[in-house]
């Protein structure tokens, strides 16, 4: 490990320590948020079908509505993008 650790420098060394912070803050918060949904997600469609009542028609919604959320964050994303070109909330002025 110190071999490749020498190889790569020191992790985020270049930043501000602050920023070094936040970073590391939200990699745990993703790994914390991923390891949850790796364990519980599995049963989600076990709950839904006996305890809900769910039919085979709402299980197959479920993935296909969370990556139609997923495609819709991207277009999200552009329009945003284009919104903040056009002015400068913080000051006010526009292009």
């Amino acid at each position: 490990m110190a071999p490749l650790r020498s190889l790569l420098g020191p992790p985020l060394g270049g930043f501000d320590p602050d920023l070094r912070r936040v970073v590391r803050i939200e990699i745990s918060a993703a790994l914390l948020v991923t390891a949850s949904a790796s364990v519980t997600g599995p049963f989600t469609g076990l709950i839904l079908r006996r305890e809900l009542g769910a039919t085979p028609l709402q299980l197959a919604a479920l993935p296909a509505a969370c990556a139609a959320s997923l495609l819709l964050s991207l277009l999200w994303q552009r329009m945003l993008a284009r919104r903040a070109r056009r002015s400068d909330v913080s000051s006010g002025r526009g292009p």
